[in-house]
């Protein structure tokens, strides 16, 4: 069985030999062991007159909780992967060896006015692609080579890519998924449109449209070798706009308030790296707004807000085998090159493709393998996993793309 790497909450943890083990993130400890000496530093400000005229802020400063995303993992190789995280005000891609004996890590891109996302390595190209975010709802793919040349940037635009995959049988192409921004005539933010698929030729830069389906969300492109099309389809319900005069003339000071915020934002982004509106990395803070408003056993994913203990009981009573958190809805889909759709699992957050055929996916509560003949084995069970990679051995090959 190949090795299969998961993120799970807020952990990395890789399956083989038929074990699960867990990586630390060096890089978060790293942060978190600077942050508190940093604080340590401070803790002479709580003494004496000056403390007592601070009223103890400094105290609940220094006991504010460090917030760390790891976003993503892929393989490198079989001893080697790579992991995206967001700590802080930073985010960053890094390498990370498998091997128990602690080492440093290698960053292959780490800053502060961007976020990284899903991941997807191209072993023949050594490059990484990566969703990547600049501003609090656009989202980009870049590739990254890992030999020391200049990122490249594929997408741009008022536009939401993720989930890049190198195409498998289609060499010098990349497949994504792509949400469109709806915003109100101010320009504000309002919601993200019906996800579609794409492809992206990494010689001529153009991106041709594969899939759409209205009322559908459709993500997480990957194809195989003989061409077959894989993804994941979500419902999706688009708001509808409706003119009320009355409501816009009342909201025009919010409007003017949330103007100067936003021009705020941008100027503080470009002369010192930082958002003026949250010490956040660029795409945090939507989430980060979201969350407040959470009931307890609601969970954010991919923009979707779940009742993981209402969706996980209802999913018990079907007698769903190895039963999870993901909606009933979230159906994992094959198109195959005849052009014959079928339905291989309902339930599904993410997945990947082995070399042998057979599909790893995750349920959110649960890492399964599903066989090409429809047989189910639990290689895993997790708190809250909402990504999974495998490692293969064959990877697209093609003529150097970056000469």
């Amino acid at each position: 069985m190949e090795k299969i790497v998961f993120c799970d909450a807020n952990s990395i943890k890789v399956i083989a030999d038929g074990s699960v083990s867990e990586l630390e993130s060096t890089y978060i400890q790293r942060y978190r062991h600077n942050i508190t000496a940093e604080q340590e530093r401070h803790r002479w400000k709580e003494e004496g007159f000056s403390g007592r005229f601070q009223s103890g802020r400094a105290a609940i400063h220094r006991n504010d909780p460090i917030e760390a995303s790891i976003r993503d993992a892929v393989f490198l190789s079989e001893d080697e992967l790579c992991y995206s995280v967001t700590v802080g005000q930073m985010s960053g891609v890094f390498k990370k060896p498998l091997n128990e004996a602690p080492q440093e890590e290698d960053h292959i891109v780490h800053a502060q006015d961007l976020a990284f996302f899903e991941l997807c390595y191209n072993a023949d190209q050594n490059t990484v692609a990566v969703s990547q975010a600049q501003s609090s709802f656009e989202r980009s793919i870049a590739l990254y080579p890992l030999n020391g040349n200049a990122p490249t940037e594929l997408t741009s635009g008022d536009s939401k890519e993720q989930n890049p995959w190198w195409s498998l049988s289609s060499p010098g192409t990349l497949l994504f998924d792509s949400a469109g921004i709806g915003r109100d005539e101010d320009m504000n933010f309002v919601e993200y449109g019906p996800s579609a698929l794409y492809s992206v030729n990494l010689l001529s830069r153009d991106i041709e449209l594969i899939k759409e389906q209205e009322g559908l969300s459709l993500v997480q492109p990957k194809d195989d070798k003989e061409g077959n099309l894989f993804y994941i389809e979500r419902p999706t319900k688009v708001k509808k706009k409706k003119n009320n005069l009355l409501l816009e003339v009342l909201l025009i000071p919010v409007k003017l308030v949330m103007a100067i915020i936003s021009f705020l934002e941008v100027f503080t982004m470009m002369f010192t790296g930082k958002g003026f509106s949250s010490d956040s990395a660029p795409s945090d803070r939507m989430e980060k707004a979201r969350n407040k408003n959470k009931k307890p056993h609601e969970i954010l994913i991919d923009g979707n807000l779940i009742d993981a203990q209402k969706t996980y009981e209802e999913n018990k009573k079907r007698k769903e085998e190895y039963a999870g958190i993901a909606p009933h809805s979230w159906k994992l889909i094959c198109i195959a090159k005849d052009g014959t759709r079928t339905v291989l699992q309902e339930g599904v957050i993410a997945y990947d493709l082995t070399d042998s055929g057979d599909i790893v996916y995750t349920n959110g509560k649960n890492i399964v393998l599903l066989t090409k003949d429809g047989k189910k084995t639990r290689l895993a069970q997790t708190g809250l996993c909402t990504g999974v990679k495998v490692f293969r051995r064959s990877s697209p090959t093609q003529a150097d793309l970056f000469d």
